[in-house]
């Protein structure tokens, strides 16, 4: 309990030390990026071409404390890198964006076809997130848990590809 506790204390810290604003004098919506003191912007990444194209994800996945956060998620098409971006509903304009390195597996489950969509996996494993597109549905990539498995919710943690 302790530890958990400190988990997520840490990573409240770590998040609050790292969010950058933007200040705007035109009226403009403000974007918080977060990036770990190790992370490197789109420009310092090994290997990005800014001119590369991205595909692009979009869905309103759940908010313990909103009416959803709308969720854009972009990954190089050579699959390497990826863009996240999330805007609680409800609470302002600010949209978070993270920017990082993508790693693919192929196979979920029964599923030999899907592909497994880990960001940031050059990573600690609390900087993480999981995502998974299965071979029956291939324009879309849905939220996994921590532990690399489907949420079982009434919710929808799908996100959609955009064409």
């Amino acid at each position: 309990m302790k530890n958990s506790m400190l988990l997520m204390l840490s990573l409240a810290s770590m998040i609050l030390w790292n969010c950058q604003k933007s200040n705007k004098k035109d009226g403009s919506s403000d974007t918080i990026r977060l990036e770990s003191p190790i992370a490197k912007s789109r420009s310092e990444m090994k290997g990005f071409d800014s001119t590369k194209s991205f595909t692009s994800y979009k869905g309103i996945l759940p908010c313990a404390d909103c009416s959803g956060l709308e969720t854009t998620l972009k990954i190089s098409e050579d699959g390497q890198y990826f863009e996240l971006s999330e805007l609680y509903q409800g609470k302002g304009d600010q949209a978070f964006v993270e920017t990082g390195n993508v790693n693919t597996e192929r196979g979920f489950g029964k599923d030999e076809d899907a592909t497994l969509y880990i960001l940031n996996w050059d990573k600690a494993e609390t900087e993480q997130r999981y995502f998974v597109r299965l071979s029956k549905k291939p324009g879309q990539l849905t939220m996994l848990d921590r532990s690399k498995n489907l949420i079982d919710s009434k919710f929808n943690y799908a996100l959609t590809q955009v064409k």
